[in-house]
């Protein structure tokens, strides 16, 4: 055990993760962890930077240059997007200003961290994976072996479930049901509980995943864990962006069509878009992905400019001018600026 000189910064964090945030701001579990991440990220950044201990760190690194230069980090050296770099930047403001009601003397560092301006977003449409590349990626875990059985179910699960990765892994036994409608129940933003109802395949693959994985477990028992000193604990979405950075670089050498960058995300954008692609209504699609208004889901919409063509087509007569020219090359618009104002994303 050792003694902190400057123990305010920790008890501050502390009594931030463990009662502001649950109880006074009644945040849900998963944006706890979500800032929790984020104060971690900051945290080791400053040690590595100045080459100190954790332990050694207070408020007098909690200046302008440090958390900017944390914040241009993110976007050169992680590659996390715009959006990204905005959520980290206001869950240290979120705590920065925590800490200012707490510490009078430390209101000074409101000042430091809004001089930093967020990003810039820019609109774009959303990324996601072919059919051929979901396909090659779930191919490529070794199901000869247990953890080839896990890593293919955790792809698998995200896919056909369209959640988001803390909403999976914070799955418990007791959420999943079998019998009769075979459904898996999420906590997602807000606390919002939804039920997801499962493919037979799922089924059938998650049987497998239980036998291996859970044949003596309790239903509060995490659905996917790892072992911490002899004990079951929660997965971290770092194990999962992990494995998924390890199969899709084998993947890419099957398939192009897998992106070079895949992250749990965007196994949620895939199957969305699948979906849509296959005729499902864009507000059953906003439902089942938990969204809280419909214009969340137009991303889908936009970006699938086939469908519109296939649309198109189909509303079309046989015997229609306009159907003559079906077959032959269609106009191909090259110019990314021009084509976003067409699809109303400028």
């Amino acid at each position: 055990m050792f003694i902190l000189e400057e123990p305010l910064l920790f008890k501050l964090l502390h009594s931030f993760l463990t009662e502001y945030l649950p109880h006074q701001r009644n945040c849900s579990p998963n944006t706890v962890t979500s800032y929790r991440r984020v104060l971690n990220f900051f945290l080791n950044y400053i040690a590595e930077s100045n080459c100190m201990k954790l332990a050694d760190i207070t408020f007098q690194q909690f200046k302008y240059d440090t958390i900017n230069s944390f914040v241009q980090s993110l976007d050169k050296e992680k590659g996390n997007s715009a959006v990204t770099c905005n959520h980290r930047l206001t869950c240290l403001r979120t705590f920065i200003k925590y800490v200012s009601s707490m510490e009078p003397s430390l209101t000074y560092l409101i000042g430091e961290i809004e001089k930093i301006p967020f990003k810039k977003l820019v609109k774009h449409t959303v990324n996601y994976m072919s059919e051929s590349a979901v396909e090659t990626m779930l191919s490529m875990p070794d199901v000869t072996t247990q953890k080839g059985i896990r890593d293919q179910f955790i792809m698998i699960l995200l896919y056909d479930t369209g959640a988001r990765i803390q909403e999976i892994l914070s799955v418990r036994i007791k959420d999943i049901r079998i019998k009769g409608v075979p459904i898996i129940t999420v906590c997602g933003k807000g606390s919002k509980i939804r039920s997801i109802p499962l493919m037979e395949q799922t089924v059938h693959q998650l049987k497998r995943y239980l036998a291996v994985y859970h044949q003596e477990s309790h239903e509060n028992d995490y659905l996917f864990y790892i072992m911490h000193n002899g004990k079951r604990c929660k997965m971290s979405d770092d194990n999962v962006r992990k494995l998924l950075k390890k199969y899709s670089a084998e993947a890419r050498k099957h398939n192009p069509q897998v992106p070079e960058t895949l992250y749990p995300h965007l196994w949620r954008h895939s199957r969305a878009m699948h979906l849509y692609q296959h005729g499902m209504d864009l507000t059953l699609i906003s439902q089942w992905l938990g969204h809280a208004n419909l214009e969340t889901t137009l991303i889908y919409a936009h970006a699938d400019t086939e469908y519109k063509r296939r649309a198109i087509q189909k509303a079309t007569p046989a015997n229609s001018p306009l159907a003559a020219d079906d077959g032959q090359e269609r106009y191909c618009i090259d110019d990314e600026i021009m084509l976003k104002k067409l699809y109303g994303l400028l």
